[in-house]
């Protein structure tokens, strides 16, 4: 199973900064490819137009680990979506992230695993069950 990242507000070298974040993470090395898009007409060149990551044991939280700190560092906004191939994804917008606490942090990264992952999140101590689609 794959998870498809797509970064909107972030010119090519921002998906590629994200990606260089991501491969430098143990459980993550080898397992980030970039896709990119064709040129559009007029333009030299391949653009990158996602990345896409392969799942395996303790990779989402990882992944979801990595966005954020990846968000929180840029000096503009950015939005990153994350989604499975069967259609759960998790959006997180630099608006949310940067002014959040330690601990609201936590509780992200906590719930966007847990839906990208497909199992009940325990947060506060109380399971829930995420929502397919959450705008982080």
């Amino acid at each position: 199973m794959e998870l498809r990242i797509r970064v909107s507000g972030a010119d090519a070298d921002g998906v590629r900064s994200l990606r260089e974040s991501l491969s430098w993470e143990d459980e993550l090395r080898g397992r980030v490819e970039l896709v990119e898009a064709a040129p559009r007409r007029g333009e030299l060149g391949v653009v990158p137009d996602a990345l896409v990551v392969a799942l395996g044991p303790g990779v989402v939280t990882a992944v979801v680990s990595v966005v954020i700190t990846w968000i929180r560092h840029r000096s503009y906004d950015v939005d990153v979506e994350m989604t499975r191939a069967d259609g759960a994804k998790v959006a997180v917008s630099a608006k949310r992230v940067r002014g959040a606490n330690s601990d609201s942090l936590r509780e992200l990264v906590t719930e966007a695993a847990a839906t990208l992952d497909g199992v009940a999140a325990e947060v506060d101590g109380s399971a829930r069950r995420p929502a397919e689609d959450v705008d982080q």
